[in-house]
């Protein structure tokens, strides 16, 4: 957060995981899959996931925001891909969001890495003055390339209200403040009724 100049602070993880289990494995095949039809397969998967933690707990969101959005953008790939991020592709799958999914940012002037966030990381398409933001992001290591979005877009005059991850990657092993995180996240069941925000 302290290497750009507009971070968000609200980030909501729809689940903590570590890699190799069930949600690192559908978050890596939807958009890496050499087999198309895996891809689209999971790319429905994680549009259900999101739509039904989007349709329980929007509103617990705007409430701990105090704001509301008027559309939901992703952050880019970090890698250059032909055609629409697959992450928005997978948000249009949902009922209605065709038009509520929006394009914002591509592929900056700045090289990020793992643990480097810059305010040029990604450049805006347009001027957002007056517009408001969910920023929706696939996977949470670091928090660098999501951190870097947010800056562009309020940057470029717009309010992120709030970002909402798939998946917040945890490490255990890294450090022992991650495995007491761990444990005591693991010791919760996940349960779509409840988010992050009422634990």
């Amino acid at each position: 957060m302290g290497q750009v100049s507009r971070p968000i602070q609200l980030v909501v993880p729809v689940s903590l995981y570590r890699v190799s289990e069930q949600l690192h494995h559908a978050l890596w095949h939807y958009k890496n899959d050499h087999n198309p039809s895996i891809r689209a397969r999971f790319q429905y998967e994680l549009a259900a996931l999101f739509g039904r933690f989007f349709n329980d707990h929007s509103g617990c969101i705007r409430t701990a925001a105090g704001n509301p959005w008027n559309a939901i953008t992703t952050v880019p790939s970090s890698r250059q891909r032909a055609g629409e991020h697959p992450l928005e592709a997978s948000l249009r799958l949902l009922t209605g969001w065709k038009q509520m999914v929006v394009t914002t940012l591509e592929a900056g002037t700045a090289e990020m890495g793992h643990n480097s966030a810059d305010d040029q990381g990604y450049r805006p398409l347009r001027d957002f003055h007056g517009e408001s933001f969910l920023l929706v992001d696939d996977t949470f290591t670091s928090g660098a390339r999501l951190q870097s979005a947010a800056s562009a877009l309020q940057l470029a005059g717009a309010r992120v209200v709030a970002a909402v991850v798939l998946g917040r990657v945890i490490d255990p092993d890294r450090s022992d403040t991650s495995r007491q995180l761990w444990d005591r996240a693991r010791a919760i069941p996940f349960d779509f009724a409840t988010c992050c925000l009422e634990v």
